[in-house]
């Protein structure tokens, strides 16, 4: 049943409830696993750092001697130039005289006096294509733009999504800004707390950087997050885990490449009212009309929108009549996302294995 044929006493029947309970309750036992995964984490973390505070103890008593070469010295020699991540050890690289703390959002990067020093010429200046070796590590560690992700989709399981040119959701170091600054705060010599690395900015206040709330080690999408599943012209939207919403959709029509749909993980730019959608794709189709409620996915004019003048949804619909690109759906369905769903909320668009190689979709990594 399509959520456009629904009645006010159709919306309150038994089986539909029962489909949200299933769909909830398999999300609640996701998120219940992942938070034990963490709490693990955690407490392992936490013994280690009792261990090492222990044996630093007994170490320095009266009468021990600090080894002449130890793995630790050994392995801090050894990676002198890549960034090394922080949490309990922070205070002791702290004491230890001027440093530059990252903040990467679940973990920092720790530039001690020592590793400072190795960024620098002979002279005591920065040294630029040093601390850009240092930055081009950082970013390799930590951008997660055009990467290839693991996903638990709500029909298809357990899935990699691919990156493409148009899902841009994600952190990107802006390298060349963020080494300056490294190169400016050397040069100062003073102790910096806490800082942001430089994202990219595509202009307009369009920075790459996803929800803050949900970057883990692991993951960056989290529990809140629009899942679209172009096979099954399906959306649900999950906040904090739990099912808000859902509806058929209709995506754009893959008897072209200039109107499919690409599979990838967007994010919200931005929303508006009242909306003049306009434009010309690839093929030379032009376009030039208005929608109610627009939320913007991409930075190459992909988005949410209501299509009044659409009586069907779902189906192979996409096939034949689709859109220019974007994903049209219910006015109910595109004003509750407007409403409810912030910026930089997750997009996660895929289609099945068997469709992404008939429409010879692959999973490479984007190179771009």
């Amino acid at each position: 049943m399509k959520d456009t044929d629904r009645t006010d006493n159709d919306y309150y029947d038994s089986e539909y409830f029962k489909r949200l309970e299933i769909i909830n309750r398999k999300k609640a036992e996701r998120i219940a696993r992942m938070k034990k995964r963490i709490l693990r984490q955690k407490l392992c973390a936490a013994a280690i750092t009792v261990c090492i505070s222990a044996a630093a103890v007994i170490m320095f008593l009266p009468g021990n001697k600090k080894p002449e070469n130890t793995v630790s010295d050994a392995a801090v020699r050894q990676n002198e130039q890549a960034p090394v991540s922080s949490t309990s050890a922070e205070n002791s690289e702290e004491d230890r005289g001027v440093f530059i703390s990252y903040d990467l959002g679940f973990t920092k990067e720790i530039l001690n006096k020592d590793r400072l020093d190795g960024l620098k010429a002979p002279d005591g200046s920065a040294d630029r294509e040093k601390c850009m070796e240092y930055v081009d590590c950082l970013a390799e560690k930590y951008d997660t733009v055009d990467k290839p992700r693991r996903f638990h989709a709500t029909l298809q399981g357990d899935i990699t999504v691919p990156p493409s040119n148009d899902a841009k959701y994600g952190w990107k170091i802006d390298r060349e800004k963020t080494c300056e600054e490294l190169v400016g705060m050397i040069e100062k010599g003073e102790t910096a707390e806490n800082i942001r690395p430089v994202y990219y900015d595509a202009g307009y206040g369009y920075v790459f950087t996803g929800m803050e709330e949900a970057r883990t080690a692991d993951d960056d999408i989290g529990t809140t997050y629009i899942e679209i599943d172009l096979s099954a012209q399906h959306l649900w939207f999950y906040s904090g885990g739990m099912l808000l919403y859902d509806c058929d959709i209709v995506s754009g029509q893959t008897t072209s490449m200039a109107r499919t749909t690409l599979p990838g993980v967007y994010k919200v730019w931005y929303k508006a009212l009242n909306y003049r959608m306009i434009g010309t794709n690839a093929d030379g189709e032009s376009w030039d009309s208005r929608c109610n409620y627009w939320i913007s996915v991409s930075l190459c004019g992909i988005g949410l929108h209501d299509t009044v003048s659409r009586t069907e949804y779902g189906g192979d619909v996409y096939k034949y009549n689709g859109s220019q690109g974007c994903i049209n759906m219910p006015l109910e369905g595109a004003k509750l996302i407007y409403e409810k769903a912030e910026m930089d909320t997750p997009v996660v668009m895929y289609y099945s294995p068997e469709e992404s190689a008939e429409l010879g979709l692959d999973f490479r990594e984007n190179e771009h």
